[in-house]
């Protein structure tokens, strides 16, 4: 099937290459959409939405479905975050009234709680709520309901809980970690008792009691078992590994009627270590054997010193990976376990990481963990677990060029096995909780335990969190927990909505987290991917019986094809009978509304490429234009989903994708009411039903939508950017801190398109950047059709087609 297309394939495609002179006149022009502007007009989508928010009583779930009263109800919402979530009174009722026009229905207020004020709700102990911040919050969302949008209130997002012991490496906003220590939690529901029972000054409602409160999240992307499973865990201090290990072994105590019961269960499979694996692991004959990889500008050398291999970066690279040292030509089978013993130190200290990879494309990393260096010798000894089998691979020490100085190692070894039930010392209620990097020294008995155990104190918390909302504080909202992936889905699907996320081309920092110099975000079309890039996937991971919604998505800024992504996303979503799609973001900025260019990768609000096809989107979702026929899916039994776990975490609890059907680099819709082409179109023409789109460029995102029954909204995008963006290189892959500045620029878009009527019925207009007419168009006779053609000297996104 064709998880992209609404109802039926575009018919005959026919060539129509682009003209030198739709080069020339395809220059960008300056266009802002703006941030205050509600004034009716074809672009104004308003009056889809029932007012005001809750008006049918609260959002219930029902038949795996979300429901307002009797009717089916979509959201198409975006993220507002950190200062964003609290502006001023005068810029609360323009900024509601402005993302009602486009259509939007929900806002998720995502990162409220990370910062005091003016960019959070707290005050500076990060525990006390701030009136001030409160009053902004109650009469935004009061401005919001009466426009009908409903509001979705994250509870644990980026807030680090005050007072309590941090270790180096710590998970950020102690994730995982407050799914199981009591303080955390404690913290978590007193934050909650203390949002979800104030009464919002304007609405004279408890939040508890608020209809147009559709949502409550929980605790965004965080949960125990993907922290654990990502080694964020490993070096927990005593203050909280003890707590698991008491956890764990008070479970084990209700697992087992005794210890011998344990140990008879765990000593299954049990396995010595076996014969060394490497040649040269002592290094004697320096680094034959092994090979000094370096990527880039990166620059090392590799040399014995004594009974040790020196490895000295005396260039770093942009990333950590950009100088490795690895041994190929191994055979690993998956889940064999495989034991490295090793010394190593490093000057300066640095962490490294070290694992089991594939020698050739795609080079995935089969198993590994991460390991912290210091100037004195440290011996190590860790057990890995391959996830997939594999004849050619290699053991990697990877990380090294992520600073200059020197690693020593020493007295490498590769042997299989090396695995126990218990380790020496271990007895009845002392068992040691389970670092990730050692999981693989336990037998296959005790990895199932543990896993079962995760899955129980996972659950015991989602579970305990939910009752806390309901029971004690009253909270009538939809709940929800955390994003499929992060938790096993048949947890999540305990609670009442399952969420997901999902990024086309994510910012990649190759070097220091989140540097705003240094990043990329590579400069592709999902349009244009074989395999329909992320949302087959996404689809894949929908629960049965559950309602679904994505309440993250987005193409991030500045590619050039990003226009597409709400297109795409919001068509796929119908076709697959999602519930929710939510942009991130609208905005991350405080009281900085009138940018007037794009500000960030994230952001839509300032991006009029992203804007401006939000009513056809919305359409195509929330409005039904395209029909549901969802993938199959899958539902997995406790049993089936710990071993897949066991061997492949969370994330490999997903059906098959569904198959995707290219279509010659391009996404095509066509149903009654929405039209649409995005991709490559490269001059192509494409029937659209009764509709037929030649298209003048080499790559745009065209959509025709029916607004009523004689008018229709068609939009017209490609790439979009701010004045003066510096591109750092050929691939448009990063501008770094150079953004540009206002205003923002679109590629005008030429197109030639056939509508089924007589030419003296049809009428278009292109609009200004509110939506309003500009400049009417010339309409000819095709065979008895209308024919008008859209371009860049219209200098607009946007056209209005009546027919009389």
């Amino acid at each position: 099937m064709r998880l992209a297309i609404a109802v039926a394939l575009a018919g005959a495609i026919y060539a129509c290459p682009l003209t030198a002179q739709d080069r020339e006149i395809a220059l960008p022009f300056p266009f802002v959409l703006p941030w205050d502007d509600a004034t009716p007009s074809i672009a104004n989508v308003s009056n889809w939405l029932d007012k005001p928010a809750g008006s049918h009583g609260f959002v219930v779930a029902r038949d795996g479905h979300l429901y307002e009263g009797e009717k089916r109800i979509r959201f198409f919402g975006v993220n507002f975050c950190f200062g964003a979530s609290f502006p001023t009174h005068d810029a609360a009722e323009k900024i509601a009234a402005r993302m009602a026009k486009f259509g939007i229905n929900c806002v998720r207020f995502h990162h409220m709680d990370g910062q005091p004020a003016p960019n959070g709700i707290f005050r500076p102990d990060m525990r006390t709520l701030d009136p001030g911040q409160l009053d902004k919050l109650d009469y935004f969302i009061a401005q919001l309901k009466k426009n009908g949008i409903y509001a979705d209130l994250n509870l644990h997002v980026s807030r680090t809980y005050p007072g309590l012991p941090r270790w180096e490496g710590m998970p950020s906003f102690d994730k995982g970690v407050d799914n199981f220590h009591p303080s955390m939690i404690d913290l978590q529901r007193e934050y909650t008792r203390d949002l979800l029972t104030h009464t919002n000054a304007y609405t004279h409602t408890r939040y508890a009691d608020e209809p147009a409160v559709a949502l409550v999240e929980i605790n965004n992307e965080n949960a125990l078992f993907h922290e654990w499973w990502s080694g964020a865990l490993d070096s927990m201090p005593r203050a909280y590994a003890d707590e698991l290990s008491r956890q764990w072994n008070r479970w084990l105590t209700t697992r087992y009627p005794s210890f011998d019961a344990q140990k008879r269960a765990w000593a299954v499979q049990e396995e010595p270590l076996g014969a060394a694996l490497l040649t040269n692991g002592d290094f004697r004959a320096g680094s034959a054997g092994w090979v000094l990889e370096q990527h880039e500008t990166a620059r090392a050398t590799a040399t014995r010193v004594d009974d040790a291999l020196r490895i000295y970066v005396t260039t770093a690279g942009a990333a950590g990976w950009h100088v490795q040292f690895h041994q190929p030509g191994l055979t690993v089978q998956r889940g064999k376990a495989m034991t490295v013993l090793f010394r190593a130190m490093a000057d300066p200290p640095r962490r490294i990481s070290l694992g089991i990879a594939q020698t050739g494309n795609p080079w995935r990393t089969l198993t590994g963990s991460e390991i912290r260096l210091t100037p004195e010798w440290q011996t190590f000894r860790l057990t890995l677990a391959p996830e997939e089998g594999e004849q050619n691979a290699r053991l990697i020490f990877s990380g090294l060029g992520s600073q200059t100085g020197s690693v020593w190692l020493a007295d490498v070894s590769l042997r299989p096995g090396g695995v126990l039930g218990l380790q020496q010392g271990e007895s009845g209620g002392h068992i040691a909780w389970f670092p990730k990097g050692e999981f693989a020294s336990r037998t296959i008995a005790a990895q199932r335990d543990w896993i079962e155990f995760l899955w129980d104190t996972e659950e015991r918390y989602w579970t305990g969190m939910y009752q806390f909302l309901k029971k004690d504080l009253g909270v009538k909202s939809l709940v929800l927990g955390t994003q499929v992936g992060y938790s096993p889905a048949p947890i999540q699907a305990k609670l009442d909505v399952v969420d997901v996320h999902g990024y086309w081309q994510h910012p990649q920092f190759p070097g220091r987290a989140w540097d705003q110099e240094n990043w990329i975000v590579r400069n592709v079309s999902m349009a244009a991917a074989s395999d329909g890039g992320i949302l087959p996937g996404m689809a894949a991971r929908r629960v049965p019986g559950k309602p679904y919604i994505c309440t993250e998505y987005n193409h991030p800024a500045p590619n050039s094809y990003s226009s597409e992504a709400f297109l795409m996303a919001a068509a796929t979503a119908a076709r697959e009978d999602w519930d929710g799609l939510f942009a991130f973001a609208y905005s991350h900025r405080r009281d900085d509304w009138d940018t007037r260019r794009i500000t960030s990768f994230f952001d839509i609000d300032q991006h009029p490429a992203k804007m401006a096809t939000l009513p056809a989107a919305i359409a195509m979702f929330c409005r039904g234009d395209v029909s549901p026929s969802p993938s199959p899916l899958k539902t997995w039994s406790r049993d089936e989903a710990v071993e897949k776990m066991r061997l492949g975490g969370a994330w490999s609890l997903t059906a098959p994708p569904a198959k995707w059907n290219a279509t010659n680099e391009v996404f095509l819709v066509n149903s009654p009411r929405s039209r649409a082409v995005v991709g490559f179109t490269r001059g192509r023409t494409f029937d659209l039903g009764d509709i037929r789109v030649t298209a003048g460029q080499n790559w745009s995102a065209i959509t025709l939508t029916q607004i009523d029954p004689a008018h229709w909204l068609v939009t017209a995008t490609g790439s979009a950017e701010n004045t003066g963006m510096i591109w750092k290189n050929a691939d448009r892959s990063s501008v770094g801190r150079n953004w540009g500045k206002a205003p923002s620029l679109v590629e005008g878009i030429s197109a030639a398109i056939t509508l089924p009527a007589a030419s003296s019925r049809i009428h278009v207009w292109a609009l200004d950047e509110r939506g309003q007419r500009s400049r009417e168009l010339a309409v000819s006779d095709e065979v008895g059709k209308a024919k008008f053609e859209i371009g860049p000297e219209s200098r607009t996104l946007w056209y209005e087609v009546e027919t009389r």
